[in-house]
């Protein structure tokens, strides 16, 4: 058990998630070998729109697995945030997807599918995290 514990925000950007993704989160964070905030998770049009105006989205309203509700994604990351390590995103994203691979041993992610924004092959998006349909 790592100590670490989510802040209001987090708890709230993870309410708006998939039952499996707050599932994997709550599960990432409990044994994390460092803190994690989740800093996005369902967007409104006005919230995408601003996403992908300022270059945080490559994905018009309503398209982004973001703008379902529950969302199907969200943006995790080490917290405190240092937006140019990107070795912590990685060693997160490892952590995260050892914790999947878990979950889909006992049965527990159902017919969803993870993928991190990290391996996208036009648009590196280290934080975020969807669920896909197998």
């Amino acid at each position: 058990m790592s100590g670490y514990k989510y802040g209001k925000r987090s708890l709230t950007k993870l309410n708006e998630a998939e039952p499996v993704l707050k599932e994997l989160f709550i599960r990432a964070l409990w044994n994390s070998p460092e803190d994690i905030a989740v800093i996005e998770g369902h967007r409104t049009k006005e919230d995408q729109d601003k996403a992908v105006s300022l270059g945080n989205s490559k994905v018009k309203w309503p398209h982004s697995k973001h703008n379902k509700l529950p969302s199907q994604a969200v943006d995790a990351v080490p917290y405190p945030i240092d937006w140019g390590n990107r070795a912590r995103f990685e060693s997160l994203a490892e952590h995260i997807k050892s914790v999947w691979a878990q979950m889909e041993s006992e049965g527990a992610t159902g017919d969803w599918k993870l993928e991190w924004g990290g391996n996208f092959k036009y648009f590196y998006d280290g934080p975020h995290w969807q669920i896909v349909k197998k």
